[in-house]
């Protein structure tokens, strides 16, 4: 996919560039890397400022980003082709997938138009609340663990002796780098307005309240696509835990009240336990008025029949109903509690 510029573009770096009796390049991103530094006065051998090349760095991070997507339909043809998931997973992985592309070109697109604007006029936050609109990255940023444990899976059945450079594990190895990209996007624009900031003491009021800006939209952008997959993924667990629940869990779902929170965790019968006796850890399953304690079977003890995406087959180890005779106290450390009864 080319990606296109106006007219004027390429006419200003024809001015500038006659000057020094060259012509210019005929890829678009050279067109306008050639303008950056005539603007900046790189070609005056004037060492760049660490904004220069910290916007550099973001721009090249950026146009790495979509030329990797640019590989999608290769990948997914490569994938139909070896058999390696069926069409329904193809299309959960590589749907949004296409759509982010879109998203990746149009945010690509934005940021070259700011920089061709003199330093003082240029606005990051219009490039960012434009990306900031896209509700696409909750999905992509879901489907990454959901579609890398398939991948696993699928992997698993093609290794054998001499299969590290088959087909099968190449197409596997790149699609898993492509389902990695939304992720790697976001920390990069992250660490990319983090930089900004730190580099805003020289700039002009205007200048630094839209770098503030950009990160504030970023940031709720961040914390509105945290909660969604949080949600997938805490609807994900509750289908999990009916499927593999045992009749009395199974029976207890109704009163369990909506699911909050889940995590691994380290479980001891009593907070005077020495810590050189064995623990066990578990999952912990937070509903409204029950806490469940859950380990997984190992998958050793499983067929390869029964290995899936989703997370082990549990075994349920305490089921710890939440009333008014009991209490959950904060230990010394945030990452500790014990539940008391009062």
């Amino acid at each position: 996919m080319a990606i296109e510029h106006t007219p004027f573009v390429l006419d200003a770096i024809k001015g500038m560039l006659a000057a020094r009796n060259e012509s210019p390049s005929m890829d678009p991103s050279i067109w306008i890397d050639d303008l950056l530094r005539v603007k900046r006065g790189h070609f005056r051998d004037e060492p760049p400022c660490p904004t220069d090349l910290l916007v550099d760095e973001f721009l090249a991070q950026e146009r790495l980003f979509f030329n990797q997507l640019e590989d999608l339909p290769t990948v997914e043809k490569q994938l139909q082709i070896l058999n390696l998931l069926v069409r329904e997973k193809l299309t959960a992985i590589f749907t949004p997938l296409h759509e982010f592309m879109n998203v990746q070109l149009r945010f690509l697109l934005d940021i070259e138009r700011n920089l061709l604007r003199p330093p003082k006029y240029q606005r990051w936050s219009l490039a960012f609340r434009e990306w900031s609109r896209h509700d696409l990255y909750g999905e992509l940023i879901g489907n990454e663990t959901r579609s890398k444990a398939m991948l696993r899976v699928r992997l698993g059945s093609a290794e054998g002796p001499g299969s590290k450079c088959s087909p099968q594990v190449d197409a596997i190895a790149a699609c898993f780098k492509l389902v990695s990209l939304p992720a790697l996007s976001m920390l990069g624009h992250l660490e990319f307005l983090e930089g900004l900031e730190h580099h805003i003491t020289g700039v002009d009021d205007i200048r630094r309240a839209d770098i503030t800006e950009s990160r504030n939209i970023f940031l709720q952008a961040h914390k509105d696509i945290s909660r969604v997959v949080q949600q997938e993924d805490l609807s994900e667990v509750v289908s999990h835990l009916k499927q593999n629940a045992i009749s009395r869990v199974g029976q207890m779902f109704n009163q369990l009240g909506e699911l909050l929170m889940y995590d691994s965790a380290v479980r001891v019968l009593n907070i005077q336990t020495p810590p050189q006796l064995p623990r066990s850890r578990c999952r912990m399953y937070t509903f409204e008025k029950m806490l469940i304690f859950a380990e997984d079977v190992p998958q050793s003890r499983l067929s390869r029949a029964q290995l899936s995406p989703v997370p082990a087959t549990l075994r349920f180890k305490c089921i710890v109903k939440l009333s008014k005779t009991e209490a959950i106290v904060p230990m010394s450390s945030k990452h500790h509690f014990s539940l008391d009864h009062i």
